[in-house]
This record gives structure tokens, C-alpha cells and sequence, in this order.
């Protein structure tokens, strides 16, 4: 069970780098040298505990600013419901013509 938990743990501390460290480089600066330095896998290493899982922390707060649900209905009963997620900014980054509604890409963790 020893190996299932340091997975886990280093898939924690994966998804916290990439939360905290993804963007464009043009205009987030994306400390690469540093991420992928031997250096920094040892001090992430040191962080997995052994004893007990690593707590999963959102610095997030309120709604979602990621996903709207409509649901519209006319005069003869024909009823529409949707929910559009965006999980990074502009989602897939693909817009359906004439539309202007972008495809999400929440699925992405599936």
C-alpha cells in the first residue's frame, strides 16, 4: 500500500504546481528550470508523509466562476437545459461557429 500512497501524494502535489504555476509564458512567468530541477523533486519529496495523506486545500472562495446552468422553456412547452463548464481560461479553446459559445473542457480529469 506504500507505493498506492506515494502516488497519490505525488499526484497531490502535482496538481498544486500546476494550479499554482500553469499560464501562458507570454504573460505568467512559468519558473520551468525550477520545476523540473532535481533540487525541487527532492524538497516536494520531502513533503509526503509517510503517516498520513496530504490535505487537499482550494484557495478558492464563493461560486464557481466556471460553470452556468440555463434552462429556458417556451409557450409550447419545448424545454432546453444547459450546462456549460470552463475549466481553464477559453476551455478548449474552441468555439462553435456562430455561436460564440466555447466547448468545455472539464472532462479532461476523465
Amino acid at each position: 500500500m506504500d507505493s498506492v500512497h506515494v502516488i497519490a501524494e505525488t499526484l497531490k502535489l502535482g496538481f498544486e504546481d500546476r494550479k499554482r504555476y500553469t499560464g501562458d509564458p507570454a504573460f505568467v512567468d512559468v519558473p520551468v528550470s525550477m520545476l523540473t530541477s532535481t533540487a525541487y523533486a527532492d524538497k516536494r519529496r520531502q513533503e509526503i508523509d509517510m503517516r498520513r495523506a496530504r490535505s487537499v486545500t482550494d484557495t478558492a472562495s464563493g461560486e464557481s466562476p466556471h460553470t452556468t446552468h440555463v434552462t429556458a422553456a417556451d409557450a409550447e412547452g419545448n424545454v432546453i437545459a444547459t450546462t456549460q463548464t470552463i475549466h481553464a481560461p477559453f476551455g478548449s479553446k474552441v468555439m462553435v461557429p456562430g455561436t460564440g459559445m466555447l466547448l468545455n473542457n472539464t472532462m479532461n480529469f476523465f
